[in-house]
C-alpha cells in the first residue's frame, strides 16, 4: 500500500469519524449548532476530496519523506480546532446561563424595592396617623 492510498483512506475515516463526533457533541448540547454545522461541513469537504481527488495529485504532496510530519499536523490541528470549539461553545452556554441569572435577581430586586417601597408607605401612614 502506497502513502497516496493511505492519505486518501486516513482522510475518508477521519471525515466520517469528524462528521459522527461533531453530530455527537452537538446532541449532547457541548456544541453550539454554529460549530457543529462548521465541522460537518469541513468534514464533508474532506470527505469528497478524499474520495474523488486524483491520485496524481496526492503522488505529488507524499513523494517526499514529510507525509507522516504532515499527516500528524493535520490530525493535530483538526483536534485542536474541535476542542477550541468545544471551549468556546460550553462558554458560550456559561454566559447565557450567567446571563438568565442576572436577569432573574433583577427581578426579584425590583419586586422587593416595589415591597420595601410600599411599607415605607404604610409606616408613613401609620406614622402620621398618630
Amino acid at each position: 500500500m502506497e502513502w497516496t492510498d493511505i492519505a486518501k483512506a486516513g482522510m475518508i475515516v477521519s471525515a466520517v469519524a469528524l462528521l459522527a463526533a461533531s453530530f455527537y457533541l452537538h446532541s449532547l448540547r457541548k456544541l453550539t449548532i454554529n460549530f457543529a454545522v462548521a465541522w460537518m461541513l469541513f468534514s464533508l469537504a474532506l470527505l469528497a476530496w478524499g474520495i474523488f481527488s486524483p491520485k496524481s495529485f496526492w503522488a505529488g504532496v507524499f513523494s517526499s519523506g514529510l507525509a507522516a510530519p504532515l499527516l500528524c499536523l493535520v490530525i493535530f490541528s483538526v483536534i485542536g480546532g474541535l476542542a477550541f470549539s468545544l471551549m468556546v461553545s460550553q462558554l458560550a452556554a456559561r454566559n447565557r446561563e450567567l446571563a438568565m441569572r442576572v436577569s432573574l435577581l433583577l427581578e426579584e430586586n425590583q419586586q422587593m424595592s416595589s415591597v420595601i417601597e410600599e411599607v415605607g408607605r404604610k409606616y408613613e401612614k401609620s406614622a402620621s396617623g398618630y
